[in-house]
């Protein structure tokens, strides 16, 4: 429903004073809405029904194929990172949460960080962020080389309930199990 205000003029626009409206003016409101064509007919503003249903299907052919949806809510610890095995006494866990959030510890550190995905189990990880306390060897040296590889991360591959990381040059940085309540799953 459009309100108007006066004779002429809708959404709130005032109309001018008679005095300044020009000779060729067939409209006293200000702003485009009240504008008219040559032929004297209004201007008629554009549907949203075409744009809102190609939105709608924009969606939801996009909703069968979410980048990363397969990781989201899941828990995993290094099994292997950059070619050396984890210290068995280190654990050091990435979560996925729901979106683009991640959080985890390298073994020492809390840490938060951004997850990008990507078509072609692309993956990226950004803006790490962490706690910076110093912890003995072999802890430190473990969660420098897990952030390290966090870092160098170019896309995944999920296969017999291991979580792969890969870099740009297609070898692995991570190898993880899954970890947690789930871990199964």
């Amino acid at each position: 429903m459009t309100r108007r205000i006066g004779p002429t003029c809708r959404f709130g626009i005032r109309p001018r004073p008679a005095e300044s409206a020009s000779a060729g003016a067939v409209s006293p409101c200000r702003g485009r809405a009240g504008r008219r064509r040559a032929s004297g007919r209004p201007r008629r503003r554009p549907s949203a029904g075409p744009a809102l249903a190609l939105g709608v299907v924009l969606v939801v052919a996009g909703c069968a194929t979410v980048p990363g949806a397969d990781l989201a809510g899941t828990r995993w610890q290094a099994v292997r990172i950059a070619g050396v095995d984890a210290a068995p006494q280190v654990e050091s866990m990435l979560t996925f949460e729901a979106g683009s959030a991640i959080n985890g510890s390298g073994g020492c550190n809390a840490f938060r960080g951004e997850v990008l995905f990507g078509p072609d189990d692309a993956l990226s990880v950004e803006r790490i962020a962490g706690t910076q306390r110093a912890c003995p060897e072999p802890a430190m040296e473990q969660e420098l080389r897990f952030l390290r590889a966090l870092t160098d991360v170019d896309r995944y591959a999920r296969a017999n309930g291991m979580l792969v990381l890969y870099d740009t040059d297609g070898a692995p940085v991570l190898r993880m199990r899954r970890a947690g309540p789930n871990a199964g799953a």
